[in-house]
């Protein structure tokens, strides 16, 4: 039984699954944000946050661990004097994830996982762009959708009106052709 086991093992057996953690868990403390699958920023997100709790308490322990655990000095020294002091106030929580729609190629569910109060630009959907740039409105508003629902059945009576006329044009040739025949 798996009681008291709950770790996701994202298809990798255990050292695979500590060295890409590793891996991730550094090149978020140095670029404070990155791009993955949602299941690995959630696998990913109390790493992060512990990481971020040994920064705060930035005594030679805690540096050990973040050594111990993170793959670059520069990732740990920015852990230490950047990271530590910016969530001093703060009891966890340190990391969020943004759903970013799905990949191209295998429809696998993408993410953002970042650092919460940091000094990127913020990171929005494509949905949530289209919405505060106004031109979702233009594309899915009530307006729009009934303008294009009326150009569709435009569309579809001028279609009926053709067929309609062509029948008749047949019609009148056959009619035609019966009265030359008698």
């Amino acid at each position: 039984m798996r009681h008291g086991n709950h770790f996701k093992k994202l298809g990798r057996d255990s050292e695979h699954r500590r060295a890409l953690l590793r891996n991730m868990a550094t090149s978020l403390i140095v670029d404070q944000r990155m791009k993955t699958t949602v299941a690995k920023a959630k696998a990913l997100k109390p790493i992060a946050d512990q990481m971020v709790t040994w920064g705060k308490e930035g005594t030679w322990s805690a540096r050990r661990l973040a050594h111990a655990f993170a793959q670059t000095n520069v990732a740990v020294d920015k852990l230490f004097n950047e990271l530590g002091p910016r969530y001093k106030d703060r009891n966890g929580g340190y990391t969020r994830i943004i759903l970013a729609g799905r990949r191209y190629g295998d429809n696998a569910p993408m993410a953002y996982i970042e650092y919460i109060d940091n000094d990127l630009p913020t990171q929005i959907s494509k949905k949530q762009e289209l919405q505060n740039s106004g031109r979702w409105e233009g594309l899915f508003g009530k307006e729009a959708l009934e303008a294009r629902a009326a150009e569709k059945e435009a569309a579809r009576k001028s279609k009926r009106d053709a067929a309609i006329s062509a029948l008749e044009e047949k019609a009148a040739a056959l009619k035609h052709e019966l009265e030359n025949v008698y």
